[in-house]
């Protein structure tokens, strides 16, 4: 079966959403404890603990993750009643303004107010994949996602990179050498990403089509509390998601905590954003080379369960990335975090699309809302458990064997576990193929050109 055509406009809109809203993901990831010791400077005599870095680092994301559960909800049920685009566009704004104001932030009390309000807005997702699923067929889907792997891709070195831009004063001087960058000294990138967000809400506007489901009858949330195939899959999305923000968050933590404590001993923002900013290179290249191919070759379930064993082992290879030294460290830790997130970025692109799969057209919308607001509260327990989790394996002084700042990585390890075991138990065929009301299945770019 010959692939059904993708404009050119399509694609360039899913890739600058996508890097819109994983660069900001990233840029945070990257400085988020350096943040937090920024904010809490002055309130120690000495250097920030170890236990409030990692703790408030979990706090100030958690928290985000955790508004997410209502933004899902309010803005997919939103842009079914009002279109897709508009919502979108909304979302769009508030990221712009929502980055400024992180960057104008100089304690932990006025980021976490930003973080607050800016997760009530950081919905888009859910909507993003119902409009992937609404303009594509099962031929042509996986080529869309690829094209928004690439945003993913490009945004996994882009936000990092930004991130090296912080405290500009002092590692930049000259045009930046001012009491405002001293002042604000994550100001830069923040408005970097702003600019980001800005220039693709224009692309939206000009490239993106609107798009509102034409349906009969909905049948509203009560239906996907009783398809157990839904369930199922949002609680496979669910585990990963938490591996998935534990690693990212204890990644940057491990950088930074001293050798003596497990860590790799790592004192600045811009070594951190480096190293992630060229582990970014694998996420461009492999999730869009990758996402069209292996489910072409193998399927949905089969390749979800054989990322998930790939992923598992991934994990001890930091033990390997503690053990070298000099530009050989940063090397081992940009592949170690490069592959292990463009695995986890492939599983939730096929995880995604067995999400959507598993539902009608008519409760898409409601479908993808319910399942990211259930992912947020996920995101939310992610940070928070493992802050805590890794504060405690480095400060509880045990010397028992793994009870280090690597600790985490084993609980992650347990968790795809049995991620894996869901996977082979409840999944069937069915989640390979686009659910239908009809026989023959239209996409909602061919109907517009009727």
């Amino acid at each position: 079966m010959s692939k059904t055509y993708l404009p050119i406009g399509i694609r360039i809109s899913f890739i600058g959403l996508s890097l819109c809203e994983s660069s900001i993901i990233n840029l945070v990831f990257s400085i988020v404890p350096f943040m937090i010791e920024f904010y809490f400077k002055d309130s120690y005599s000495d250097k920030v603990p170890e236990d409030i870095i990692s703790s408030y680092s979990g706090y100030l994301e958690g928290i985000f993750r955790f508004m997410q559960f209502f933004s899902s909800i309010w803005m997919s049920t939103l842009s079914d009643k009002i279109g897709r685009k508009v919502v979108t566009i909304g979302a769009l704004f508030m990221n712009f303004a929502s980055s400024i104001a992180l960057g104008l932030c100089t304690t932990f009390e006025a980021a976490f107010i930003v973080r607050i309000i800016s997760g009530l807005f950081a919905g888009s997702m859910p909507i993003t994949k119902s409009m992937i699923r609404e303009v594509t067929d099962d031929t042509n889907i996986s080529t869309l996602y690829g094209s928004f792997a690439l945003g993913i891709g490009l945004a996994n070195s882009l936000g990092p990179f930004m991130a090296g831009l912080s405290k500009p004063a002092d590692n930049l001087g000259g045009i930046f050498d001012y009491s405002f960058f001293r002042t604000y000294p994550y100001f830069l990138p923040l408005f970097l990403h702003s600019f980001l967000c800005l220039i693709t809400l224009i692309v939206v506007i000009y490239y993106l089509p609107s798009i509102k489901p034409k349906v009969e009858k909905s049948q509203g949330f009560s239906s996907l509390f009783n398809n157990k195939l839904y369930i199922s899959t949002v609680s496979i999305y669910g585990l990963i998601s938490i591996s998935n923000y534990g690693f990212r968050l204890v990644f940057s933590l491990i950088c930074k905590s001293a050798e003596n404590l497990g860590g790799m001993g790592i004192d600045s923002e811009d070594k951190v954003s480096m190293i992630q900013g060229f582990a970014g290179i694998f996420v461009l290249f492999l999730p869009p080379l990758l996402t069209p191919v292996i489910s072409t070759k193998i399927g949905l379930v089969k390749s979800l369960v054989w990322i998930s064993i790939i992923i598992v082992p991934s994990f001890f290879v930091v033990y390997l990335c503690r053990e070298t030294n000099g530009i050989w460290k940063y090397a081992a830790l940009a592949a170690f975090y490069g592959i292990n997130n463009s695995s986890f970025c492939i599983f939730i692109f096929y995880i995604s699309i067995c999400i959507s799969n598993t539902v009608t057209p008519d409760v898409l919308g409601a479908a993808n809302g319910l399942s990211q607001a259930l992912i947020g509260v996920c995101r939310f327990a992610s940070a928070n458990m493992f802050g805590i989790i890794y504060g405690w394996s480095v400060t509880s002084g045990l010397s028992f064997p793994l009870i280090d700042a690597s600790f985490s990585f084993l609980i992650m390890s347990l968790l795809v576990i049995f991620e894996v075991i869901l996977i082979i138990k409840t999944l069937d065929p069915s989640v390979e193929h686009k659910k239908s009301k009809t026989q023959v299945e239209t996409p909602l770019l061919d109907i517009n050109k009727k």
